[in-house]
């Protein structure tokens, strides 16, 4: 049964920023990635236990082209907790978001 996919305040800002810095390189970039996006969403809610275990207990990671969603399952769905480029440093995630 498809699960509700939720994304946390501190993804939905470093969405925001992602897509920005898309768009202002190439819109046709931002729309892919938002494309791929809607695309990884979809399969989080089929399956989610498709990405591997986080480093933080409790999360699982996706690559989706050059990003890192970082996730985890809730009793009222999916919530992504963290998107970011590969190349930038992993941050921790706050226990409870």
């Amino acid at each position: 049964m498809p699960r509700a996919v939720a994304i946390s305040p501190r993804a939905r800002l470093q969405l925001m920023d992602t897509l920005a810095y898309l768009n202002s390189r190439s819109p046709t970039a931002g729309k892919r990635f938002t494309e791929r996006l809607e695309a990884t969403y979809r399969q989080l809610s089929d399956f989610p236990l498709s990405g591997a275990r986080g480093a933080t207990s409790g999360t699982r990671r996706l690559v989706v082209a050059s990003y890192v969603l970082t996730y985890r399952e809730l009793p009222a769905g999916i919530e992504i907790a963290d998107i970011r480029h590969g190349r930038q440093r992993e941050t921790s995630l706050p226990a409870d978001t």
